[in-house]
């Protein structure tokens, strides 16, 4: 169940999707949630997930990842190339390569 002064739900933290900590009252300093019902009182929660269910599932990582599936949008619609010659990983979010990733 719900505990929202410690920001869990069933134990495990619940941070916030899209990490307002400083813009929203009820994000604390590590982005955990403190809302007492994030799904009926939480416009960015509900553009995530419709329900607890859909939460619990966001650890399962799958052959058919969604990030893969975004790197690959972002190489096609960048026109860019996976250089020869560097070790360096292609930051979709950023549109360029990085060398910390």
């Amino acid at each position: 169940m719900r505990n929202a002064i410690m920001g869990t739900y069933d134990g495990e933290y619940t941070y916030c999707p899209v990490n307002a900590c400083g813009h929203c009252p009820y994000c604390d300093k590590k982005c955990i949630c403190h809302v007492e019902d994030p799904l009926k009182d939480c416009d960015d929660w509900g553009m995530f997930w419709g329900s607890w269910d859909e939460w619990k599932q966001i650890d399962w990582v799958t052959e058919d990842s969604f990030a893969q599936d975004e790197i690959e949008w972002a190489k096609e619609n960048y026109g860019y190339e996976e250089p020869d010659n560097i070790e360096m990983g292609f930051n979709p979010f950023a549109g360029c390569y990085t060398d910390d990733c």
